[in-house]
Order: C-alpha cells, then sequence, then structure tokens
C-alpha cells in the first residue's frame, strides 16, 4: 500500500491493532454470546441467499466500507475474518464467492474463518450446492469452523410419497443411505482435506416420517442419528490419520422449517 492510499485509511497514525478495535467497536457494537446444545455459537453471522440483480455485493458489508477503496480493502477484511457466513443453498456460495473476488488476490478467501451451509443437499439443487460450496471451502484457506446443515430427507433411499408429522412409535433405520453412500453424495473425503479446520458443526433434522408404496401402502418413522453418530466417528477417525485435531460436533435441530432454525440460531 502506497504513503498517499494509506493516509486514506481512516486513523492512519494508530496501528492496525488500535486501527482494528475501533473497528470492532463500530462495527460490532454488541456481542451477545449464543448457544445451541451447550456449545457456543459465534456471535455475528450473515445471511447469504439468493442473487439479487447485483448479486451478492457491498450492502452486506459494513457502511465504512463505502469511504474509500483502502478502507474498503481493512474494515472488509477485519468483518470477513470475524463473522460467520451462513449459505442459504448453492446460490449462496455463488454471491459470497463474487464478494470475495473483490479483494485483491486470494485475500478475501483467506481471510474466512466460519462457514455454514444451513441446506446441505436439500432437494432438487443437491448437486449444484456440492459444484459451488466445495470449491468455496478449498478457496478459504483459513477456514476454523464449517457447519453443514443435514435432513433426514436427505439420507434416504426408498422412493417417497410424502412426508407428514411425526408421531410416537417405533423408528426405522432400514431406509437410509451407507455411510459409504453419505460419504460420498456429500464429499467428506474432500472436506477431510481442509487443513485449517478444528471445528465441524453437523446439524441434523433427525426424525421424518416415510410414507411409501411397495407391495401396499407403509408409513415409518425415520431416525438418522445413529447414522449421523457413524460420519462423526468417521470423520474423527479420517482427521487424525491426517494428523489433524478437529472437534466434530452433532447437533440435532428439533424446529421443523428454516424460519424457526434462524429463529433458534440467532438468540442465546
Amino acid at each position: 500500500m502506497s504513503y498517499s492510499t494509506f493516509n486514506e485509511l481512516l486513523f492512519p497514525a494508530l496501528p492496525l491493532e488500535l486501527r482494528e478495535e475501533i473497528y470492532r467497536y463500530l462495527v460490532f457494537p454488541t456481542s451477545k454470546p449464543r448457544r445451541r446444545g451447550g456449545h457456543k455459537l459465534h456471535p455475528h453471522h450473515v445471511l447469504v441467499g439468493m442473487a439479487s440483480s447485483h448479486g451478492f455485493h457491498c450492502y452486506q458489508l459494513p457502511s465504512l466500507c463505502a469511504l474509500n477503496k483502502p478502507t474498503y480493502y481493512e474494515v472488509g477484511l477485519f468483518f470477513i475474518r470475524n463473522v460467520e457466513f451462513r449459505m442459504l443453498g448453492y446460490q449462496g456460495a455463488i454471491n459470497l464467492t463474487r464478494l470475495l473476488d473483490t479483494f485483491p488476490g486470494e485475500q478475501g478467501f483467506a481471510a474466512v474463518r466460519r462457514l455454514s451451509f444451513e441446506r446441505w443437499l436439500a432437494g432438487h439443487t443437491a448437486v449444484r450446492d456440492v459444484e459451488e460450496g466445495v470449491p468455496l471451502m478449498k478457496r478459504c484457506t483459513g477456514l476454523s469452523e464449517l457447519g453443514l446443515r443435514l435432513t433426514c430427507s436427505n439420507l434416504i433411499t426408498t422412493p417417497m410419497l410424502y412426508f407428514q408429522a411425526m408421531e410416537d412409535r417405533e423408528t426405522s433405520e432400514d431406509h437410509l443411505m451407507t455411510l459409504e453412500e453419505v460419504v460420498r453424495r456429500h464429499r467428506f473425503e474432500e472436506i477431510l482435506e481442509l487443513r485449517s479446520l478444528n471445528k465441524l458443526f453437523l446439524d441434523v433434522f433427525r426424525f421424518m416420517r416415510l410414507a411409501y408404496f411397495r407391495d401396499f401402502f407403509e408409513s415409518v418413522l425415520i431416525d438418522c442419528m445413529p447414522l449421523m453418530q457413524e460420519l462423526a466417528e468417521w470423520l474423527r477417525r479420517g482427521f487424525s490419520a491426517r494428523g489433524m485435531r478437529v472437534e466434530v460436533i452433532v447437533m440435532e435441530s428439533t424446529d421443523e422449517g428454516l424460519s424457526g432454525f434462524w429463529s433458534d440460531r440467532s438468540t442465546g
């Protein structure tokens, strides 16, 4: 950064550490801690969803970033390092990639510390979720925390008619994918290669009622938690074999629908 450019920053006479403390006060005036299932969650998050006519743009960044380009870079990178980006499907990954590409080189991607995919492999967008999400993870070379939200419906192999409200009755695991199928479909082998990772959350909708025809109409309550615990152990062994110390945490989502999930994750 040239001398003239440096002088365009806010408080150029102060060292970077003090400037960032000022940015922290201006950008994050409150830092209410969030907890879920006994786990402490990051207090600041940004939802990255469907594309607008301009895609994901600087309106998501602090207003300070509009001052000038040097401030955009410095405050923007500070902001990126200190928030959790929560993707709503593959379009969220596309829009976040566009934002991070506005910073020089790979600086924007290297600044990312926390990513959360709220609808990992959800319905008809499953292929695009992987195609856009995994490359984004790999470019974020400083990524320390990753969240993947899976639903029981995405782990079922039996062709289904519909889902209905859960009722109390005996559960089944007969219609679920095998561990090998889950690993392949969700590309967990590649997630094991995220060298900077130290915490992985698997956020799971545990139960789902499956209604289907075989020789006659059947209905069964599916429980995917045993499969998720098996996956968590597979991941722990995989990280350990690569010399990595990664905490793998399985959390159960008990609410229905994304609106309930956002409310649950956003409160203490």
